[in-house]
């Protein structure tokens, strides 16, 4: 099962891709990946600043399924879902909490099918089954679920966990992770390393957090013996240099993900 990051940056990226205002800083653009070549995660306001930039026009035509873990602007831009249909010239299928479809503007929307889901409700696409698992971010107010994802892959039944935007994995989600035993585990790391004393730990990752649940998993043997440790939705004003934070993360076992990056499951 192959993942490709489109985007591994938090919200402070700026969303003009033309350059760093004066300051030069490893880029990253808002986070959101492709898995295979049909399923969608977080369509953001840069996919196709991605698709534009390595030169591949149509990459996103072979797109059926799109999955939302919430509506924040950088995970979700719906003029880009309405021109995914657009030019898909066929049915296209978004899952997402209820709330995120009253962005699209109210009017049916061609070749859109809108598709409500819930925490803990798995549903089936081509090739895949989808568990979507009640995140740890700050929508709750606004009555919308935040959700993470498990992916598994039907034929070959490998799956992976999304978990970008949360802070701690909460308690339910734990149950359906450890059940599934995925054999990637990709998680926010917003926060670099800051831990203690910064309150967006409630909603947001940091890598000292990272660690200590990477620890927990582990002892618990809540996921397959081969699993695989990454990072994305790493904040421009909070990690340094890809190296750094890569240096950061290596004593634990993680990898963070980069803009381009593909890994197989």
């Amino acid at each position: 099962m192959k993942i490709e990051f489109l985007g591994t940056g938090a919200a402070d990226y700026p969303r003009d891709r033309s350059g760093d205002n004066g300051t030069p800083f490893y880029m990253r653009r808002y986070s959101s990946a492709l898995v295979g070549d049909s399923l969608l995660i977080d369509p953001g306001p840069h996919i196709y600043d991605y698709e534009e930039k390595l030169g591949r026009p149509g990459m996103f035509r072979g797109v059926t399924d799109i999955i939302l873990t919430h509506s924040h602007g950088d995970h979700y831009d719906p003029k880009n879902v309405i021109r995914l249909c657009e030019e898909a010239g066929r049915t296209v299928r978004f899952y997402a909490d209820e709330h995120a479809f009253a962005k699209l503007g109210g009017a049916a929307v061609p070749n859109l099918e809108t598709v409500p889901v819930k925490a803990a409700v798995p549903f089936e696409i081509p090739g895949y089954g989808i568990m979507p698992c009640r995140s740890n971010h700050d929508l709750f107010f606004t009555g919308e679920q935040t959700l993470n994802y498990i992916v598994t892959e039907t034929q070959s039944g490998r799956s992976f966990f999304y978990g970008a935007d949360s802070g701690w994995i909460v308690y339910d989600t734990w149950l359906l992770i450890k059940k599934a035993k995925p054999n990637a585990m990709i998680f926010e790391a917003t926060l670099g390393d800051k831990f203690p004393g910064d309150d967006r730990i409630f909603g947001h990752t940091s890598i000292p957090m990272i660690e200590i649940m990477m620890q927990t998993v582990r002892a618990q043997h809540g996921t397959a013996d081969d699993c695989r440790y990454y990072t994305t939705h790493m904040a421009r004003t909070l990690h340094g240099t890809h190296e750094e934070t890569a240096a950061a993360l290596a004593p634990i076992g993680a990898v963070p993900a980069y803009d381009g990056m593909i890994i197989e499951i």
